[in-house]
């Protein structure tokens, strides 16, 4: 019997729960002494590649040292019964870490466990998994080149791995549920995803609503027009992801149990 396909799209909400700030995070030392274009922009690494080097050995650091969460955990123990597909904005790696499967594990965004060979002047695209720190002038591991070598993170002004988003798109096509955690998915291309999914078979888990709509933090079993409704998801649980997630895989297999029996093509 094929288990039932559920795709999760996780953002900076969850991992900030394991003291994994957001550069959003005023309140966080790494980030509030950068300007966001000098890290995390390819004109950053071209002006000064040993700041922006050393900037992700601090943030690989700092991710290293915190710990899956319940909510990681949670997700991870859904693979027991169901097919568990993770998207993830989100470039620290706590989701392998808790014990879900990396191979069902999309990084979006990239991965600060990943380098690659992309410099302003010579490129020659040789892609590596690294968790230590990164020093300046260390020679690429494929062609020798030095000063090239970058994290394999999608900085702004880039545009996403296009395999990746076409797997991305994929799973959702084929959910049987979709379910957004710790993000508002305000940023594009991740903002479309959730339109390849029927508005009866979206969760929301978030500490408030990312619609018009404020919904309790109990499951809604009825569907709902989302034109009238003015709403984005079908289930809301409002709350912290470590309480909220565990929360919901105890009442998955009710969700699942009270879809429509066919999928709809009705999608907002």
């Amino acid at each position: 019997m094929t288990k039932p396909k559920i795709v999760f799209l996780t953002g900076a909400g969850i991992s900030q729960e394991s003291n994994i700030p957001t550069f959003r995070d005023s309140k966080d030392g790494l980030w509030e002494h950068h300007k966001i274009e000098d890290v995390a922009s390819r004109a950053g690494f071209y002006k000064n590649p040993k700041l922006v080097n050393d900037f992700y050995n601090q943030r690989r650091l700092n991710v290293k040292e915190a710990v899956p969460n319940a909510a990681h955990l949670a997700i991870a123990a859904l693979e027991e019964k169901y097919e568990v597909v993770i998207i993830t904005q989100n470039v620290d790696d706590l989701h392998e870490r808790a014990g879900s499967n990396k191979e069902n594990i999309i990084h979006l965004h990239g991965s600060l466990f990943s380098m690659i060979c992309k410099g302003k002047e010579h490129s020659c695209g040789h892609e590596f998994s690294f968790d230590e720190e990164w020093t300046h002038g260390r020679p690429c591991p494929s062609c020798g080149r030095t000063g090239s070598v970058r994290p394999k993170i999608v900085w702004f002004g880039e545009s996403l791995d296009t395999n990746d988003y076409s797997w991305a798109v994929y799973h959702c096509e084929t959910a049987d549920l979709f379910v957004q955690v710790g993000t508002s998915a305000e940023v594009a291309p991740a903002n479309i995803l959730i339109h390849n999914v029927p508005f009866d078979r979206r969760v929301e888990i978030n500490l408030e609503s990312s619609d018009t709509y404020k919904g309790p933090t109990e499951f809604e079993s009825e569907w709902r027009d989302p034109v009238s409704n003015k709403k984005t998801f079908s289930h809301y649980f409002l709350g912290k992801a470590t309480e909220q997630v565990p929360l919901f895989a105890s009442k998955l297999d009710d969700i699942i149990a009270n879809l429509p029996k066919k999928r709809s093509r009705y999608t907002v």
